[in-house]
């Protein structure tokens, strides 16, 4: 088409350009109680979320209003600047989108978010945007930085041999403690390696009511969850502290159930506060291998004095089919310039 194009004048100087572009994201309000009419507790609530995690703005019916027209082509339209938006649906659940960087984000006709791409002439190539939809019940997820910083891998150590897993906090005493955080509190550390074909592990878990249950999820337990980027499949893995005269034990899910597994080999330890557990789990169990990046979610399910809850590392939830949040690990090379055996983002 250049070429007929350009018999009439030569080739367009805004071929190729664009002015103005949003990527429009849909969303729908809660179905209302038959018989009853709309009301504000049935409308979707959009929050534009600014980088620190707080509510830059919200953009309600009124906001859609002044998008109509040329609102948007002037600028005019009610928008606010944020690194994400929560669209929280009855206040019950919902999904926080996370975006690369911080953008405008409008509020559209019919139900409808823009996300301001670009504005300006710009080269039609160079319009682009990622983002992340993280979808949630009950409590709303944190919004979590998305630069480079936080998507990068977390090298892990190989380590040697051990005699016993009595050995392995002294084999991972160096390593930085990656913690699970809940209310600002740390109610568990993990510190890990690859010793292998397994993944070697020291967890310190807060646990007001150390117990053992039939299905390990319901008493004291730490869950590992493990994915690789390009696959769909999830292993998930139980490891289950010492309690009164029961022995500590590893767990496999097969089924929608827990099977007892000898393969992972487990010892625990009563602390103060807590417990703390040492593991060897085959990666096999975690359908993971460490010769490109994998993906690793863990859960510790704690009593609070009240009730027990559960709480993970990178913010997952329902981790053992949703894969979404799971941290990014690597595993240290001879040729890494990290030299003290510690997770710490890989500069790659």
């Amino acid at each position: 088409h250049d070429n007929v194009f350009s018999i009439w004048g030569g080739r367009p100087k805004l071929r190729g350009k664009v002015l103005e572009a949003y990527e429009m994201i849909p969303f729908a309000d809660a179905a209302k109680p038959k018989g009853k009419p709309r009301s504000t507790k049935n409308r979707t609530r959009i929050d534009v979320l600014a980088e620190d995690g707080t509510v830059a703005g919200t953009l309600d019916d009124q906001a859609a209003t002044t998008a109509h027209g040329i609102g948007l082509r002037t600028g005019e339209a009610t928008s606010f600047t944020g690194a994400g938006v929560m669209i929280a649906c009855n206040g019950d659940f919902g999904a926080l989108i996370e975006f690369d960087k911080p953008r405008k984000v409008y509020r559209g006709l019919n139900d409808t978010i823009l996300v301001e791409l670009t504005r300006g002439l710009t080269t039609a190539a160079d319009v682009a945007f990622s983002y992340r939809i993280v979808p949630y019940t009950g409590k709303q997820p944190e919004l979590r930085a998305t630069g480079s910083d936080s998507l990068a891998a977390l090298v892990l150590p190989t380590i040697k041999a051990v005699e016993s897993l009595d050995d392995l906090p002294k084999r991972l005493d160096e390593v930085d403690p990656l913690e699970i955080q809940s209310d600002q509190q740390t109610v568990g550390t993990l510190r890990l390696g690859v010793l292998d074909e397994h993944l070697a592990l020291v967890a310190d878990v807060r646990d007001g009511k150390v117990q053992h249950n039939a299905t390990p999820w319901k008493g004291s337990c730490l869950e590992v969850f493990g994915n690789m980027p390009d696959k769909t499949t999830i292993g998930q893995v139980f490891l289950a502290p010492q309690s009164g005269d029961i022995s500590s034990a590893g767990y496999q899910a097969a089924g929608g159930k827990q099977v007892p597994s000898a393969d992972i080999r487990t010892a625990s330890m009563a602390t103060d506060g807590g417990y703390q557990i040492r593991a060897l789990i085959p990666i096999s169990k975690l359908r993971i291998t460490t010769d490109a990046e994998f993906r690793l979610e863990f859960q510790v399910s704690a009593h609070d004095g009240k009730q027990r809850k559960y709480h993970t590392l990178f913010g997952s939830r329902q981790a053992y089919e949703n894969s979404q949040r799971y941290g990014t690990f690597t595993l240290k090379t001879d040729d890494d310039e990290h030299n003290d055996g510690s997770p710490k983002a890989d500069d790659k």
